[in-house]
């Protein structure tokens, strides 16, 4: 993920999360907090409807991105929030019931901050281009119609995913931030994936390919001692048709 240019990108964004129980929902967190992009906690339905009423003239200039647990979104209380603000809306939940949403996440835990974050961008820049952005529709009935500026995307649509093929992976996550490492390490292990090393910069995770033989290296673009290109490229000279899959 390119920090850098998702910050810039979300410069004038705010991002909530909607949920009674933020830890439950910790894979959206961990991604938010990886990066340093900054958010905040909403309990519940009315405390979103009161954060909008006590909202500073500043704070309304700003857009927001609003990750909602899908069982606890009332449609009067965001009806009041959405129509206050500039903002799109990401449920999560496995039964994928606001059909309203700009885009559902079934499963938290299988999101990398790499497609999570990307996708908070896009949606915001979606939303500055949609003339209709501030509205949200009146009711149950219509809320369907919520998207029509913004098309409604799932951003992890195979919930049911045999992961049982996990088991036999071997992963090196080559990465210098421990918290990207803790996200990643927690990520992969709630998909089943527990075979997995960890080296802190590019020059290890050549040593530690030579010394075993792994199936997928997710490596970081920036290290310090050797960045993941030259990693990658050295891998790659080194092990020819043997070399495992290198994602950045």
């Amino acid at each position: 993920v390119d920090v850098g240019a998702i910050q810039q990108s979300l410069a004038d964004t705010s991002i909530l999360v909607v949920s009674p129980t933020p830890g439950i929902d910790c894979p959206v967190l961990e991604s938010l907090r990886a990066t340093g992009i900054p958010f905040h906690i909403v309990p519940d339905c009315s405390a979103i409807k009161q954060f909008a009423l006590d909202m500073t003239p500043k704070e309304k200039e700003l857009y927001y991105v609003t990750f909602v647990n899908e069982d606890y979104y009332k449609h009067s209380p965001y009806q009041v929030f959405y129509n206050t603000t500039k903002s799109v809306m990401i449920t999560f939940g496995p039964k994928n019931i606001v059909k309203g949403a700009h885009a559902h996440i079934k499963a938290p835990s299988r999101v990398f901050p790499s497609i999570l974050l990307p996708s908070c961008a896009e949606l915001v820049q979606a939303l500055k281009a949609s003339p209709n952005r501030m509205q949200l529709p009146d009711g149950p009935s219509s809320q369907e119609m919520m998207g029509k500026d913004l098309p409604h995307s799932c951003i992890d649509e195979d919930e049911d995913l045999d992961t049982s093929f996990y088991n036999t992976l071997q992963i090196l996550i080559a990465e210098d931030n421990i918290v990207n490492q803790k996200v990643l390490q927690r990520t992969f292990s709630r998909l089943g994936l527990n075979n997995v090393d960890v080296a802190q910069d590019g020059l290890i995770a050549c040593e530690a390919s030579l010394q075993k033989k792994y199936d997928v290296i997710f490596m970081d673009m920036e290290m310090p001692n050797m960045n993941g290109i030259d990693a990658c490229r050295a891998i790659r000279e080194r092990d020819g048709n043997d070399a495992p899959l290198v994602v950045f």
